[in-house]
């Protein structure tokens, strides 16, 4: 088959649905694009109508990268190393039926996507499936010795291959599984790499976490949360069982100039590179209690007569600006009032 004459080859952040991403391109409304799988995250995006192929050139692909982490021109040279299967695993310990187990032996031949159904053994400890993203040609239908201590474990590992409809069915669980990975207590690597695939789908510049539950942060770990070295961050550890956050730019966006970090909320004030104007960045979860967030409220106003700059405020106010958002809930409708009173001193904008 000959080369269409308008294609692109795209990669995607986090493995998905050939149908769920052509209804995406469709909903931008740029014309007559056709989306088709070549192989793992890369697609063939033929662009049918040529005059529309040179706008999107001209613009540097700028509509498609909301979707694509990466674009290039089709070529009979271009070569995929990825492919993406799933593989079921049986004869692992009841003892060592966790995820960390799970991406160990994931890695004997690549990286871990996702897991099946069964991480929690809700339905038996004999065995599960894993997809992977696998970048060599190597056999997978084998018997492993996973050693635990100074015992060793014969792992069956048996390749299942996919499709289309698999991964459909799969990202359709997904979202369930979500939930269910953090009841169970998955650990930190699930939550990581969630946030991780949200950061490059969206080409995130700022990122504000809270609840990350952790008395220290290091570097390492916002590298892995990121994806890259261009990152700088602060964090406010957590106290008791509650709480904990992290705020993480982009250092090419953002030049931190200062910053003031308390229980309840992280301030960092700084250059807002692109703009060309000085701005400041609040991460805030906010406590439950009324009279709680009212001190919390009183007191990032003070800070607003003091840093007057350019504010982008995320996180968790606890709070609502009306009643249709929360009409069940008194407590929150009960502090609406000092919320609205908060945004209009402050003059935010939602």
């Amino acid at each position: 088959m000959g080369k269409p004459p308008k294609c692109l080859v795209r990669e995607v952040a986090s493995f998905c649905e050939s149908k769920s991403l052509a209804d995406r391109v469709a909903r931008m409304g740029l014309g007559d694009i056709c989306v088709k799988r070549i192989q793992g995250n890369y697609f063939l995006i033929e662009i049918l109508d040529e005059e529309l192929f040179d706008i999107l050139k001209q613009r540097d692909w700028s509509y498609l990268k909301e979707l694509f982490i990466s674009i290039e021109p089709w070529s009979e040279k271009t070569v995929f190393s990825e492919k993406v299967t799933w593989i079921e695993i049986s004869g692992v310990p009841v003892h060592c039926w966790n995820y960390e187990t799970f991406k160990r032996i994931a890695g004997k031949w690549g990286t871990l996507v996702s897991m099946g159904e069964n991480l929690s053994g809700a339905n038996n400890f004999e065995k599960i499936d894993m997809l992977l993203s696998i970048t060599k040609v190597q056999k997978l239908d084998e018997i492993v010795l996973l050693e635990v201590g100074d015992v060793r474990f014969s792992v069956s590992v048996r390749k299942k291959g996919w499709s289309e409809e698999s991964i459909n069915n799969f990202l359709k669980k997904e979202s369930h599984q979500m939930v269910a990975d953090e009841s169970v207590g998955l650990g930190l690597d699930v939550k990581v790499a969630m946030v991780n695939r949200l950061v490059k789908i969206h080409r995130v510049n700022i990122c504000f976490l809270r609840e990350i539950k952790l008395e220290e942060v290091s570097g390492d770990l916002v590298r892995r949360i990121w994806g890259d070295n261009n990152f700088d961050f602060r964090f406010v550890a957590v106290v008791g069982c509650l709480g904990g956050l992290i705020t993480i730019w982009d250092k090419s966006f953002f030049l931190l100039k200062k910053d003031y970090c308390v229980n309840r909320f992280i301030v960092v004030e700084g250059y807002w590179c692109s703009k060309g104007w000085e701005g400041v960045l609040i991460n805030v979860y906010a406590p439950n209690m009324l009279r709680d967030q009212k001190i919390l409220w009183e007191e990032m106003i003070e800070i607003q007569k003091q840093l007057t700059k350019h504010w982008i405020v995320g996180g968790s106010f606890n709070a609502i600006r009306n009643k249709s958002e929360k009409s069940s809930c008194m407590g929150l409708l009960r502090g609406l009032k000092d919320f609205e009173s908060f945004i209009e001193k402050c003059k935010l904008v939602d």
